[in-house]
């Protein structure tokens, strides 16, 4: 192969370099679009750990379950559009679920006290008692109260899914 390389006069080797490059670059812009199609739920199920910033709290753990708009991990479920950054390592292959946020809050519901952490990053110690449509009816000392579900970040806990 050396020898052909020999033979090729300057030109020659010009144009195959430059198509050389071209198809470097074709492949490059092939892979972007390809990335540009690719959704942080699918990009997560690929991973093993994370660890989330929502507002001055920070969120780390295994990656067990992703969903649509949520993901499981092993101390807490998360709303993935809540998240103000994520730092993920590791190659996992985390469980896909059909259930969204609303359904795996509800599988939290009972006695047991959870901290919420809201998109604000405030954080709430709170027994969480029904789930509606877009908020849900939690209790803690001051009373009951309503949280809308759109500003509930975390949520600490694990989620049985069956």
């Amino acid at each position: 192969m050396q020898d052909d390389w020999a033979e090729l006069s300057e030109i020659e080797a010009r144009v195959t370099a430059q198509d050389r490059l071209d198809l470097h670059y074709e492949h490059q812009d092939a892979r972007d679009v390809e990335r540009g199609s690719w959704r942080l739920a699918d990009y997560l199920r690929g991973c093993r750990e994370v660890q989330v910033t929502v507002g001055e709290r920070s969120v780390a753990g295994t990656i067990l379950t992703v969903g649509a708009d949520w993901m499981h991990l092993s101390t807490a479920i998360v709303r993935l559009d809540a998240c103000e950054s994520l730092t993920v390592s590791g190659v996992g292959s985390a469980d896909r679920t059909v259930l969204d946020f609303r359904k795996a809050v509800r599988q939290l519901a009972g006695r047991i006290p959870r901290e919420v952490v809201l998109r604000s990053g405030q954080s709430r110690l709170v027994a969480i008692e029904w789930v509606a449509r877009d908020f849900m009816q939690v209790r803690a000392e001051a009373g009951k109260s309503l949280v809308p579900l759109a500003q509930v970040a975390v949520i600490f806990g694990r989620v049985e899914i069956a």
